[in-house]
């Protein structure tokens, strides 16, 4: 059970102190006061703030942690699997803590007088063991900012993309999983479901059960409108939105290359005509398989593969370098979804081979 604790009560409490504190800068910017951040005045505001903030993290307005007297005495109702958001966010909670944490030793180990650290500077702004300040204009003031102040801004932005990254990829990949989920209800033969929905050690005779049918339109009405939806996915995914985001966001970071593109908008027209659609039977599977296999390949040619590729082979050039990196970055844009999506398959699969090369070792054996 998720419940608020310790973990979500630190990271909490800083992030009150620091709000308590850009309120006391903003009021007092508004007001024209000189300097905008007074430590007399801000610090009362921020611990106030900060206490709050910590209780609330601890779960003081949670009824589930503040049951008393008679209502102590019934037992909990037992509660299901959290809900993605809640698991998400108590994730994201707990890694924000084991950084902090993870910061004051380490931060610790720098400070403490003749201990394991190098010392290369005594400026400040380039020390690591030294707290530098540097100037910033804020309209008509200059304020003297502290680059753990920076510091910390740039940790909080950072936990929060990844908040919004992981909340992102996980949506998308819980959608398309409760499509998969759908379709593995729908009618199938008496084949199908003895191959793959009998349990183990079950008769064959349940097989003749007739699945429940899904209530939605009909598979063919599914399909078509799962390739009208790629269509016009790929069209405006091709035309609009990756050229728009290669060439005004990301050219001045890093350059998209052409095939990239279309591996990019085909991958994202079937993770949106699956997820739309929710077609049945075996295209579904087949539409987040390959979407996953469009996405990864460009990542592993232009970047893994090729990178590593450029570095250990540098004299090798021509074809032969160009098939190489081809045949590895296919791989494993083949394999790595199916280690995601069916690891199954793969464990029977390595099960067989390592049966065949066992009884080829035998016979081995047996030869004279």
């Amino acid at each position: 059970m998720i419940q608020p604790g310790l973990s979500r009560a630190v990271p909490m409490g800083i992030l009150g102190f620091l709000l308590g504190a850009l309120i006391v800068i903003i009021l007092r910017a508004l007001q024209g006061l000189t300097p905008i951040w007074d430590v007399g005045v801000g610090a009362v505001l921020a611990v106030f703030m900060g206490a709050g903030f910590f209780v609330w993290g601890m779960g003081a307005f949670d009824p589930r942690m503040s049951v008393h007297g008679e209502a102590a005495e019934h037992p909990a109702e037992p509660e299901g699997e959290p809900k993605p958001a809640a698991l998400l966010s108590s994730t994201i909670w707990q890694l924000s803590t084991i950084l902090i944490v993870f910061m004051i030793v380490i931060g610790f180990v720098a400070w403490v007088p003749g201990g394991p650290r190098l010392t290369v500077t005594d400026n400040a702004l380039a020390s690591p063991v030294q707290i530098g300040y540097f100037e910033l204009s804020l309209g008509n003031q200059v304020v003297m900012v502290s680059e753990l102040v920076v510091f910390i801004a740039f940790v909080i932005i950072m936990m929060v993309s990844l908040l919004l990254a992981a909340g992102a990829i996980g949506a998308v990949f819980f959608g398309l999983s409760r499509g998969i989920a759908n379709a593995a209800v729908a009618t199938h033969t008496p084949l199908e479901r003895q191959l793959f929905q009998l349990p183990s050690g079950a008769p064959v005779a349940e097989a003749k059960a007739e699945a429940t049918p899904v209530a939605g339109p009909p598979d063919a009405v599914r399909n078509l409108l799962f390739v009208v939806v790629f269509l016009a996915a790929y069209a405006a995914l091709w035309l609009l939105v990756v050229p728009f985001i290669s060439d005004q966001i990301l050219a001045t970071i890093v350059p998209i290359a052409d095939d990239a593109r279309l591996f990019f908008s085909i991958s994202g027209a079937l993770a949106l005509a699956a997820g739309i659609a929710r077609p049945r039977n075996i295209l579904m599977p087949l539409a987040v398989y390959f979407a996953i296999v469009t996405f990864l390949y460009p990542l592993f040619y232009h970047v893994l593969v090729g990178l590593v590729y450029t570095a250990v082979f540098p004299n090798l050039g021509g074809d032969s370098l160009q098939i190489q990196r081809v045949i590895v970055s296919l791989l494993n844009a083949l394999i790595i979804p199916l280690l995601i999506l069916r690891p199954l398959w793969v464990t029977r699969l390595i099960g067989q081979i390592a049966g065949l090369l066992a009884r080829f070792l035998r016979w081995v054996g047996t030869v004279r």
